[in-house]
């Protein structure tokens, strides 16, 4: 049974009071708080790059610096920070959530925008928010997280011991995303890459032991999950000059370049006796050990440092070579952690996957924040490393290297890049069109004087043939970037491979990027997607013969509204947790409202008001939307007042989350508002075993 206590749903760019035992953020509160931070301030642009392996369930991205209404201008290097792409690690997204808080409150402050005034930082903080939604039944709740069934029949349905399962019950929590379609406990997104994807678990294994594959599917094929894709897409389309990878609970720390370059070297053994330094205090220690992990089989870090290498799969050979660090954040299991402070009470329910103690937040101030401001840094230099001014330590740098720092696809290079995916075949595509261009960045990371120049040299090949080779004398400065791009007319239908290579130096692993794409016919997008927050209420009824009342408000970005011309489409999807047992069939509520002015009335100050008093169209009686300025910045304000039935309200009540949005079919404009429960709680399950724990095992090296 479900119990339901606050039905007022508040939206806020401001963490919860710190309770007993840690609140972290479920994924809807994420991206409401992604979006309040884009709409009410200018020191965030927040994107969605895609839709997840659950419908409505998107992927958010959000960028920090001096100029972050510019998606990507090619002017600064650009660090990402990824997080959450196995659900149950909690603590690894978390860590991405008080990152984006740290960037927000602290914006003006001198260490901040220095490192602004060089590099433009973006959070990707769930990178598997659908499968998150599975593991998290009870908003950020880390002792309510999702057992699931092992083997047999039941396999992936939820449990809470081994009498509900026909096979055992697993109580680690959930991993994967939501697609079962080919495996009943879902993809592994870390094992559906196209870098050492061969060498990834290929049979569904439902079943947990020591030695065998679990929740570690790599999927039919590469990128066969929608959320490798739209990381693929983002990559690409955005000049990321580095990344770091936070998982949890292993305490491990490793660059995928360490082995082979001294600068990747000095960076990790700084970030360990940082990490040391800071952890000193902490009992059990905490702090991240050098271990050469998160390499090969499929993982995003494989694919952003090492070329992709599934034969027949169109892009095989092609290159992104990022400097890529790899954080497993922690607490490890094993004594390190039952009885301690990192949880709230002994035996509450909690494991290291989701710990309890909100000393977590105190320890991510302490501990981690510094290193995620260290290889914010270094982003600015990713292969010749700058001390805690901004000066480069020469000694550790090659004495003639130039690295590539970012590429892409674009009108220009102030614009995102081009490149898209086709679904139903996984392959990269290129919308044609006239003035494409190939924009690159290149910077000088040598410590010699003499070294300042290179070539770069761009190869256009269709079908295998090469039709174009553009040569581009570079000359930078011992630290300077500079900004290059060629021009090219690609063929509708054709086949592409794109390779930007420099000459050969002292270090050759980011030397050159390669895309392969298709192009296809020109598209235009069809819908326009404008995000904003709204808060969503449940009015019960004065009298038995009363209807319940649901309110909602929302706040959008600047857009012009003309409903008595163009009519609206209102739909509201609500989000019931993953849980086994009878729930109420979800009913999403749609309704059109006719154009023409006979139904909307224009308001004094400006505005419309829909009025249906006599319900001929639906349970909305009015609607009103005002315009309101703030800042310069005109924001349309929706005021929703509608009836409903009975059934219809206990589907909407039982939700964890809701999105409402509103379409203008004439226009192509769709506004969605995301709420999020203020407090969600699941009773009944006081008998519910004990959670256990396992050792995060990535591949190494």
């Amino acid at each position: 049974m479900i119990k339901r206590f606050f039905l007022i749903v508040a939206f806020s760019s401001i963490p919860m009071t710190a309770k007993a035992v840690m609140d972290y953020t479920h994924w809807a509160e994420g991206v409401i708080i992604m979006i309040a931070q884009d709409l009410f301030s200018s020191k965030a642009n927040t994107i969605n790059i895609g839709e997840s392996s659950r419908d409505g369930i998107p992927q958010f991205a959000i960028k920090y610096g001096l100029d972050p209404d510019e998606q990507d201008d090619a002017g600064k290097n650009a660090v990402l920070f990824e997080c959450g792409m196995h659900a149950r690690e909690w603590y690894a997204a978390e860590s991405c959530y008080w990152l984006m808080d740290y960037l927000y409150r602290h914006y003006k402050d001198e260490q901040v925008q220095e490192l602004f005034s060089e590099v433009d930082v973006w959070i990707i903080p769930q990178s598997n928010p659908a499968g998150r939604d599975l593991d998290d039944p009870a908003l950020g709740d880390p002792t309510e997280f999702t057992y699931v069934c092992e083997g047999g029949e039941d396999a992936g349905d939820t449990c809470d011991g081994d009498d509900d399962c026909d096979g055992d019950c697993y109580k680690s929590g959930w991993r994967t995303n939501a697609n079962k379609t080919s495996c009943d406990v879902g993809v592994d997104l870390a094992r559906n890459f196209s870098s050492g994807w061969n060498d990834a678990a290929a049979i569904c294994d439902t079943t947990y032991s020591s030695t065998t594959n679990f929740m570690k599917f790599r999927g039919d094929d590469p990128f066969s999950e929608v959320e490798t894709l739209n990381l693929r897409r983002f990559i690409h389309n955005h000049m990321i000059s580095m990344v770091l990878i936070q998982h949890a609970q292993s305490e491990e720390i490793d660059h995928r370049w360490r082995s082979s370059l001294s600068a990747s070297d000095h960076m990790v053994d700084e970030l360990v006796s940082a990490s040391a330094t800071a952890s000193a205090s902490w009992s059990p220690d905490p702090s991240l050990a050098k271990s050469s992990v998160g390499g090969g089989s499929g993982q995003f870090s494989a694919w952003l440092t090492s070329d992709s290498d599934v034969s027949g799969e169109l892009d095989d050979g092609t290159k992104r070579n990022i400097p890529t660090f790899f954080f497993e954040l922690p607490i490890s299991p094993g004594g390190n952690y039952y009885g301690t402070g990192y949880q709230d009470t002994a035996s509450d329910g909690s494991n290291t996957f989701h710990p309890s103690g909100d000393v977590m937040e105190t320890l991510w101030e302490e501990t981690i924040l510094e290193l995620l401001t260290y290889v914010t840094r270094q982003a600015r230099s990713p292969s010749c490393p700058v001390d805690s001014s901004g000066t480069r330590i020469i000694s550790e740098c090659e004495s003639n290297d130039f690295g590539l720092v970012g590429a892409k696809i674009a009108v220009s290079a102030g614009t995102p890049g081009l490149l898209d995916y086709d679904p139903s075949t996984r392959e990269e595509t290129l919308p044609w069109g006239i003035g494409r261009r190939v924009v690159f960045s290149v910077q000088n990371f040598s410590s010699s004087g003499s070294s300042t120049s290179t070539q770069a040299t761009v190869t256009i090949e269709r079908g295998g043939s090469t039709v174009a080779t553009h040569v581009l004398p570079v000359s930078l400065a011992m630290g300077d970037r500079g900004v290059f791009s060629v021009s090219h007319s690609f063929t509708a239908g054709g086949d592409y491979r794109v390779s930007i290579a420099l000459d050969s130096d002292d270090f050759s692993r980011n030397n050159e990027k390669v895309f392969a794409f298709q192009v296809d016919s020109l598209r235009l997008i069809s819908l326009l997607d404008l995000f904003g927050t709204g808060a969503l209420g449940f009015i019960a009824p004065a009298t038995k013969k009363d209807d319940w009342r649901l309110d909602f408000s929302g706040m959008f970005p600047k857009v012009r509204l003309k409903p008595h011309l163009t009519g609206l489409e209102l739909s509201i999807r609500t989000y019931l947790p993953w849980v086994s047992g009878p729930q109420p069939e979800v009913k999403e509520v749609k309704l059109v409202l006719p154009a023409g002015k006979n139904w909307w009335q224009p308001q004094i100050r400006g505005g419309w008001t829909y009025v249906d008093q006599e319900n001929v169209n639906g349970p909305v009686q009015m609607l009103t939307i005002q315009k309101s300025s703030k800042k310069g910045r005109d924001r349309p304000e929706l005021q929703v007042e509608m009836s409903v039935t009975g059934n219809m309200v206990e589907s909407l009540q039982r939700g964890r989350a809701w999105m409402v949005s509103f379409i203008q079919p004439k226009t192509k404009t769709r506004l969605n508002a995301f709420a999020a429960a203020t407090e969600y709680k699941l009773v009944g399950r006081q008998d519910r075993k004990m959670p256990t724990d396992e050792i995060e095992d990535e591949p190494h090296n």
